[in-house]
């Protein structure tokens, strides 16, 4: 699965096991990682690493105000990105044959692992930055702390379907979740076990949700738009009906769906070219979304994306041009869609122009979301399929009966054939 995101003075590219990171906060850099090799040398960096911290808090205290270093959660599979201060990233590794699920940081140029028990679909910043919110395959959401490595995660909820997505609202008053089960759910924060409500009205597995920037008290789904704080939705999408013409029984699966600042929505689809960019709007008579592009691209689409300049990246499966910017702009009470060919900033080219180099960085994202497709619960008719044997046993029944039939004409004919042959004989 191939992944964008952009953080302050930082971006980060992830594809698999491998790792790009492009660093513009003071000078323009970047570097690539792979973690695929350092499976057998992290145990002894981590041992390394924890003797220099215990040496350390002996001969000096830790300033509160200092801020975090740069540096990331990894995992050899990467399934989700999120940047702070701090870049997480978080997936599965494989050693000696075992599966393991792990949470990686990476301060400086070694990593530090924190094993968990489950595999993680989703990670987040708490808004103080003090923890991260990991949502398991098990539909249960830990807290690990930041700071302190050797702590081991503490359990927030748990949902009785798997998890896919988790935020923390950004007054830190609650914790939003979405599973399998077609539901949103919003818990009160740090006291989950007090759920606060569901944003119920999905027909199918919730694969991801965002906040939307600068909107109090809203967040948007692939179903639609919804305020977390009543629990109600203010606008609905049917995306099944957006770009084609599909089979009554088959869904589209939403892969990726990001927000701008500036209230757009954008949501890709797997197997699909076509992205579909909506604009949250704000009138007298409440909120509501509104389409304003489907944009074609050459090939499936990877991740989506928006800077923080308000400018959409795509990724798709093109070795010619593998990442695309689009710039949106309100013109006339219009909006309009064209693909970037001046950038505010000198970082916005640099990064273009690196990524579409690095097709072979990219391409093991081919086929990677497949693994959403097995989500969608199938639809048993079976009032139909209880008809269709009723029809089968009531012909059945008619056979049974005319063979019956047939056989007491046969067994009839033959006794008054006796009967006629025993007259015959006595005459």
């Amino acid at each position: 699965m191939a992944l964008l995101k952009f953080g302050e003075g930082i971006a980060v590219a992830t594809c698999g096991s491998k790792l790009r990171i492009f660093s513009y906060r003071t000078d323009y850099s970047s570097f690539t990682e792979d973690l695929q090799n350092q499976e057998e040398i992290l145990p002894q960096r981590n041992a390394e690493k924890q003797n220099e911290r215990d040496t350390s808090s002996e001969s000096k205290t830790t300033d509160p105000q200092q801020k975090q270093p740069t540096g990331a959660i990894l995992s050899c599979n990467i399934h989700r990105v999120v940047i702070s201060s701090l870049v997480v990233m978080t997936g599965k590794t494989s050693t000696c044959g075992k599966l393991i699920h792990g949470v990686f940081f990476l301060k400086g140029n070694i990593p530090e692992r924190r094993s968990i028990q489950k595999r993680c679909t989703s990670v987040t910043f708490t808004p103080s930055e003090e923890f991260v919110l990991l949502a398991d395959k098990f539909g249960d959401v830990y807290q690990f702390s930041v700071k302190t490595v050797d702590e081991p995660g503490s359990l927030l909820l748990g949902h009785v379907s798997m998890l896919l997505d988790v935020a923390a609202t950004p007054d830190n008053k609650f914790i939003i979740t979405c599973d399998r089960d077609e539901k949103i759910r919003v818990s009160c924060f740090p006291n989950a076990y007090n759920i606060h409500g569901y944003c119920l009205g999905h027909t199918q597995f919730v694969s991801c949700f965002k906040i939307v920037p600068g909107k109090e008290n809203l967040l948007v789904s692939a179903g639609g738009l919804w305020d977390y704080h009543d629990c109600k939705q203010l606008a609905s999408v049917d995306i099944n009906h957006e770009s084609r013409v599909k089979k009554p029984e088959e869904y589209f699966t939403v892969t990726h769906l990001t927000c701008s600042k500036n209230g757009y929505v954008a949501i890709s689809l797997l197997g699909e070219i076509v992205c579909l960019v909506y604009k949250v709007l704000e009138d007298s008579s409440g909120y509501t979304l509104k389409e304003v592009s489907k944009m074609h691209n050459e090939a499936d689409i990877f991740c989506i994306t928006f800077d923080l300049k308000g400018c959409l990246w795509v990724i798709q499966g093109s070795p010619v041009e593998a990442v695309q910017v689009f710039q949106l702009s309100d013109l006339n009470e219009k909006v309009e869609v064209t693909r970037a060919t001046s950038f505010a900033e000198a970082w916005q080219k640099s990064v273009l122009e690196l990524l579409n180099k690095e097709w072979e960085f990219l391409k093991d994202s081919l086929n990677a979301d497949q693994a959403l497709v097995s989500l969608h619960k199938k639809n048993y008719n079976h009032m139909q399929e209880y008809m269709n044997k009723k029809q089968q046993r009531i012909a059945d029944e008619e056979i049974r009966k005319e063979k019956y039939e047939a056989r007491l004409a046969r067994q009839e004919q033959r006794k008054r054939m006796k009967v006629e042959n025993k007259d015959e004989s006595k005459m």
